[in-house]
């Protein structure tokens, strides 16, 4: 049956389902990298955004160890242990908020 059709028709069916082809392949990949930035939006935000509250957990713990260190080495007096611990609280209740 093809012997029967002449070679440029061939030759533009072969060109038309070559185009179709790679019509067709464009299209899949710029589905599947539409749906890949979604699902990279989604995974910012779900495992690089609380990376800030760890931060912030970490530097809590750190200023509350700093107090704690600097009464114990200073021997400060009653009123600055007062002041200190209730930093301490107020850090220590930030951190039950995170």
């Amino acid at each position: 049956m093809l012997q029967n059709i002449r070679i440029g028709t061939r030759l533009t069916f072969g060109f038309l389902l070559v185009a179709l082809i790679t019509f067709a392949i464009g299209l899949f990949g710029y589905l599947q990298v539409n749906g890949l930035s979604e699902k990279n939006a989604l995974l910012f935000e779900n495992g690089t955004v609380p990376l800030e509250c760890i931060g912030e957990i970490n530097a809590t713990g750190n200023r509350i160890r700093v107090l704690y260190t600097r009464d114990v080495l200073n021997r400060v007096d009653a009123k600055t242990f007062e002041k200190t611990h209730a930093r301490i609280a107020n850090s220590a209740l930030l951190l039950k908020r995170a």
